[in-house]
């Protein structure tokens, strides 16, 4: 009979757990209908962010239900999103948060879960590698840029690139190289430059900065002169993390 008795408790005790690994999200303070605070996750309980309204701190966590506890007491199916947070929503189809997500929301996004049965907030990758290779002459020179590009502010809008600009010469000729940046609606803006001549090498570290408009991307290539003669890189486009 004891045996029994712990049996069932045992399988109980278990179960109550595997619910707490996939809790309901709760609610919290939220906005007017519709709307969503800087800062957080809002969650809907009707397509086109209708009905019952949920808005959440924008936290890194493991895995929920892609059901929501709403302020009147009820739970349900979580249907839309609207993401104002530093981070993202990722959506699944299994019940775990497991295999690859069929959906993300990033941050300043919105959209549909209705057919989400988990989510999870994710961090936000802010740094991608930059790289430059362009060569003048046959073998006069070349010159390079390596470096990294990271994002910060509201929207991931403000931007950072920061590495090295390295100048290889093989002649007498002196050559110059510089980074060229800016939104894809601005004018280029210059970095500071380095250069080479005599058959030697030359490195500057350097550092940019700016904010884009919205809806705009980064754009960046490399300027390079000789002789009153100029030449640059293909442009390369960099849209803020989503």
């Amino acid at each position: 009979m004891r045996s029994s008795v712990m049996r069932r408790w045992t399988a109980t005790a278990v179960s109550m757990l595997a619910v707490a690994a996939a809790p309901i999200l709760a609610p919290a303070a939220h906005a007017a209908e519709g709307q969503c605070s800087e800062g957080k996750i809002c969650y809907w309980s009707e397509p086109d962010y209708q009905g019952k309204l949920l808005e959440l701190d924008g936290r890194i966590d493991s895995c929920s239900q892609a059901e929501a506890r709403w302020p009147d007491g009820s739970a349900s199916q979580i249907n839309s999103a609207k993401n104002r947070s530093r981070n993202r929503i990722e959506a699944f189809d299994s019940p775990d948060c497991s295999g690859e997500p069929y959906a993300s929301i990033g941050p300043g996004q919105e959209g549909s879960l209705g057919r989400a049965k988990s989510l999870r907030i994710a961090p936000v990758s802010t740094e991608q590698a930059v790289k430059f290779y362009l060569r003048r002459g046959d073998t006069s020179a070349i010159l390079t840029f390596d470096g990294k590009l990271s994002w910060s502010g509201p929207e991931y809008r403000t931007y950072t690139v920061s590495g090295r600009l390295l100048a290889r010469c093989y002649t007498a000729a002196r050559y110059t190289v510089w980074l060229q940046y800016g939104g894809t609606n601005e004018k280029w803006k210059d970095s500071s430059e380095t250069g080479c001549s005599d058959a030697q090498s030359q490195y500057h570290d350097i550092t940019v900065s700016g904010t884009l408009a919205p809806a705009n991307s980064l754009e960046l290539r490399l300027g390079t002169w000789t002789f009153a003669s100029w030449q640059y890189s293909d442009r390369q486009n960099y849209a803020p993390p989503a």
